[in-house]
């Protein structure tokens, strides 16, 4: 198991811990793309809530007023007629089955791709828009492209300029990924590796929420470099080595254990059977010199000799040898636990790459909730403020970032409040519209967007930080959102509110990342090899928050042949150490405790103490062994003419053995009486009875 398992062999392929980190990048660019397509319908819906009296044009006024359209248009139900336009011409021809709203993918006059969106009117109309499809930034410096691709594998979107610059296989594989994605869970397909290189895709579907699939595919395509081959033999030394302890340890526990009891129970059966003459060797143990001692002691009460017997020989105990071999074993589980797992990691760069695309991707995917939320509460303060009460109620039941919607007086005081209680302190909102976190102490961080109403009061919506954990987890690892003051806002799991990041590898991440660009490096965050990446929110409103994302993962999660080799090393190390605590159990059970009681009697019987029974309590040498002590006892009780004259067939060790006197005949010859000449006539004169068996 050693030798197979820590060989080290690799055959030249794509790292599959880049494998992963590619696929979880895909996976979240698809998530960013569903989300974008909930939030166009969101946008929709809140922009026609109470237009029931409105026209046409005056629906797609308002609607211009907030979210990036590219082009939005009011259709009759009935003919599919366009009512009013506004932007680029929508594609009434390309407009799905509407119930309550839709979602389809279409695509520009210039072939760009584009979502389309439509919501049903109060009055029975229907209101669509188009808006462009984004991928996240890909890092073109690593030879990726992320690509937006149909079920048939068309390419229509690509964080590229030039889609096509692909190789054969690498389309070919592009083309069968965008088939698989909508049927499969995200995943990884390869092609032949070659001059060092391996075509490498990873692919997952686009699934909004509460709609069917897009027919949508986001697709990593890249030329993944591989792994150098390794010809293996690493666990080879390892094995040898586990074999010499393992050998060694079964030699001392034979010469320590095996063969002094063997020789013990040789020597006991020749006493018990009456050759007062046997050599009783007293080489072994301390355990089994003593027992030996005692069958001395009967041999010369036996043979009525005065000659003092030598005191039994010095020896370790007769679980020094176990001891030993065991933790010889265990030693050897440690020092390759410690070798294959306390070295450093070298992780590919692009790997690392990766990680830092993530942890852009999710800082983009929490700038972007951040400013939707503003943009929601400017759509909600626009509408009809009969209406105010409906919509905000419905924006916090509709939207999952919202844990509370409420209007505030000058003085900040809460009035009319949709959803859970807020738990922002009654203060002055901040002028005009925006993103604030309010303090910097307490059990929870409040995080809300800002709105000003006509009235002089104005709209606050208060962030629900599960929301803001659920974004965060697209970075890689354990990630955490940090203000300018280095206090932890919130993070994927284990954290307490306004922490201050203390670690140095982490906050030079920060201090990076606040240059603009996302970075990542291998550092060793409180002393644990990682991958540290960060990323700065910035853009539109987040940027007033001054908020860093620094996530870490460590380099051990990731499946590097190293790594593998490692958990491979710590199982069997694991293995092999539980193997050597059984065995170690199993003898001191079955060997050293029987012979550490059985010569605690011996002892007994030399100091002269002949009334307790000994009892065999096991069917092995050592039971053996007990049995003829016990024999010996009864012989310095009874008398020598017990050794060796009888055995005790049945019954216990406590019942007195009784002899029982030898038979002088074994069958005893029957007489029978003679019959009379009249006894033989009755007989013949009686008729036979028959009887018939029903």
């Amino acid at each position: 198991m050693t030798a197979t398992m820590l060989d080290g062999r690799t055959d030249g392929q794509a790292s599959q811990a880049y494998l992963d980190v590619q696929r979880d990048l895909v996976a979240d660019a698809a998530k960013s793309v569903g989300a974008a397509a909930n939030q166009n319908l969101a946008d929709l819906r809140m922009a026609v809530a109470g237009t029931a009296n409105d026209s046409p044009e005056a629906v797609l006024d308002r609607l211009a007023d907030g979210g990036d359209w590219r082009g939005t248009a009011v259709v009759s139900a009935a003919d599919r007629s366009l009512l009013a336009t506004r932007g680029e011409v929508v594609p009434t021809e390309r407009l799905p089955a509407v119930d309550g709203s839709a979602l389809a993918v279409t695509t520009s006059p210039t072939g760009q791709a584009l979502m389309l969106s439509v919501v049903t009117l109060q009055g029975g109309d229907l209101l669509a828009a188009t808006s462009a499809i984004r991928l996240p930034t890909a890092g073109t410096e690593t030879g990726r492209a992320l690509l937006l691709v149909t079920g048939t594998g068309k390419i229509i979107s690509t964080s590229q300029n030039n889609p096509t610059a692909y190789d054969t296989t690498l389309a070919k594989l592009v083309a069968a990924a965008g088939r698989k994605a909508l049927t499969a869970e995200p995943g990884n397909l390869l092609g032949p590796a070659a001059d060092g290189v391996q075509p490498a895709v990873a692919y997952a579907a686009a699934v909004p929420d509460d709609h069917d699939e897009l027919g949508l595919a986001v697709i990593s395509a890249t030329n993944a470099p591989t792994t150098d081959p390794i010809p293996g033999g690493a666990g080879i030394p390892p094995a040898a080595a586990l074999a010499i302890a393992a050998v060694a340890g079964f030699l001392l526990v034979r010469f320590t254990h095996v063969r002094p009891v063997r020789r013990l129970r040789a020597d006991a059966l020749a006493v018990a059977s009456g050759a007062l003459h046997t050599e009783v060797r007293t080489r072994g143990p301390a355990e089994v010199n003593r027992i030996a001692t005692a069958l001395r002691a009967c041999q010369r009460t036996f043979l009525r000799t005065r000659s003092e017997d030598r005191r039994p020989r010095r020896s370790l105990p007769v679980a020094t040898g176990l001891t030993v071999a065991t933790v010889a074993v265990l030693g050897w589980s440690g020092a390759v636990a410690l070798v294959f797992t306390s070295q450093d990691v070298p992780v590919p760069p692009e790997v690392v790459a990766t990680m830092r695309d993530q942890a852009a991707g999710a800082s983009d995917a929490l700038r972007r909730s951040l400013n939707e939320g503003v943009a929601d509460l400017r759509a909600v303060a626009e509408a009809d403020r009969t209406t105010l009460p409906t919509t905000m109620r419905e924006l916090a039941e509709t939207r999952p970032r919202y844990r509370s919607v409420y209007v505030v007086d000058a003085a900040g005081r809460p009035g009319e409040t949709a959803g859970r209680e807020p738990l922002r302190t009654a203060e002055p909102v901040p002028t005009g519209a925006g993103l604030h976190q309010q303090g910097g102490t307490g059990r929870v961080p409040v995080i809300f967007a800002h709105v000003p109403l006509a009235d002089g009061r104005a709209l606050v919506g208060e962030f629900a930080l599960s929301h803001l954990e659920a974004l965060l987890s697209r970075a890689p690892g354990h990630a955490r959102i940090v203000d300018g003051e280095f206090r932890t806002i919130s993070a994927t799991f284990g954290y307490v509110a306004f922490e201050t990041v203390a670690d140095g590898d982490l906050r030079r991440a920060v201090d990076k990342a606040r240059g603009g660009a996302a970075v990542a490096e291998v550092a060793r965050p409180d002393g644990t090899q990682a991958v540290v990446s960060g990323a700065l929110l910035t853009g539109g409103a987040a940027t007033e928050l001054g908020w860093t994302l620094v996530a870490q993962r460590p380099v051990a999660d990731l499946a590097l042949p190293t790594n593998l080799q490692a958990r491979d090393a710590q199982l069997v190390a694991m293995v092999a150490g539980l193997l050597a605590f059984f065995a170690f159990g199993w003898q001191l059970v079955t060997v050293v405790r029987p012979l550490r009681r059985l010569a605690k009697v011996a002892d007994r019987l030399v100091a002269g103490d002949r009334t307790e029974h000994i009892v065999a309590q096991r069917h092995d040498e050592i039971g053996t062994v007990a049995g003829c002590l016990e024999l010996c006892r009864q012989a310095l009780n009874d008398g020598p003419a017990r050794l060796g004259s009888v055995r005790r067939p049945q019954g216990t060790a406590t019942e007195q053995t009784m002899l029982i006197a030898a038979a002088t005949q074994l069958f005893a010859p029957v007489r029978r009486p003679a019959r009379t000449p009249d006894k033989r006539r009755r007989q013949r004169a009686e008729p036979v009875t028959r009887h018939r068996s029903r």
